[in-house]
């Protein structure tokens, strides 16, 4: 990646001038939102590292996973994506559906009104980069996003806020430049020896925090390694409450989505019965 992505200068990991900018967005479908970028920043006291540390995000990761967790797996049909696609205004399946999940995780976690809860995911930047890619580019190009808002900004309005702000997470991930920081960013926290799993609360101090893995766009149910094309597939793992991660269902012709999350037990209750109600 860093043949096409490099800094114009070697950053100092030592004293790093990577932090997290808020961009408030006001707009006719987004109020009361941020979207948090990585930028450049030459005063360091700005830094998130001053402004929450690492052992406090791991307390607040320790505090939410404690208790009765399960993991469920949830298969929503072409239909019910057309449905929240339409009434979402969303132009791709993935926004939709991360949108009515993140909406559902908050409303089943009870989250008081007030309370700030975010929305982080990874962007496949590679077709949204400018200037563009060339055309012999060879691996990963990956970005991460992240917005912020009120549960009750969330919840208060219908889905069309989610979409657009998750829409809006996307196209922050369209820029060389923010490739470049976060890649730098990345660089400095892996050589100083830092974890990066409790990335969302580390960014935004928030303990509701809902991050989408995964892409319901990669063909798992047309890999074949020789002994034919697979039957199932699962997540091994989630790392955080609420957090979900998106796979190709098998039937429809990889059109449906299987959808994987993590909550309490009686909070994955209320998800159940949430779930399948296309919003209003």
């Amino acid at each position: 990646m860093r043949t096409i992505f490099r800094s114009e200068e070697k950053i100092n990991c030592a004293m790093p001038n990577i932090s997290f900018g808020a961009e408030k967005l006001v707009s006719h479908d987004i109020k009361e939102a941020q979207i948090f970028k990585f930028v450049r920043d030459d005063n360091v006291s700005t830094r998130i590292a001053d402004i929450k540390d690492e052992q406090s995000s791991h307390e607040f990761i320790l505090q939410d996973q404690a208790g009765d967790v399960e993991v469920g797996c949830f298969h929503l049909k072409e239909e019910m994506i057309g449905k929240l696609k339409e009434r979402s205004g969303a132009s791709s399946s993935f926004v939709a559906v991360s949108a009515h999940f993140w909406r559902c995780v908050t409303r089943a976690r009870e989250v008081p009104e007030n309370e700030a809860v975010g929305f982080g995911m990874s962007a496949n930047s590679r077709g949204r980069v400018k200037p563009p890619l060339p055309a012999t580019y060879f691996g990963n190009c990956l970005c991460m996003g992240f917005a912020l808002t009120k549960a009750k900004q969330l919840l208060g309005q219908d889905i069309h806020f989610a979409a657009a702000l998750i829409q809006e997470v996307i196209n922050s991930c369209a820029s060389q430049e923010q490739v470049n920081n976060f890649i730098d960013w990345v660089d400095c926290r892996l050589a100083s020896g830092s974890s990066l799993p409790s990335l969302g609360l580390e960014i935004l101090g928030g303990r509701y925090f809902v991050v989408a893995g995964n892409s319901p766009k990669f063909p798992v149910y047309e890999i074949d390694f020789g002994w034919g094309k697979p039957l199932n597939s699962q997540v091994p793992m989630l790392s955080g409450i609420g957090w979900i991660m998106l796979f190709p269902g098998r039937d429809e012709g990889g059109r449906s989505m299987d959808i994987y999350t993590r909550l309490p037990r009686h909070q994955m209750e209320t998800f159940k019965r949430i779930l399948m109600i296309v919003p209003d």
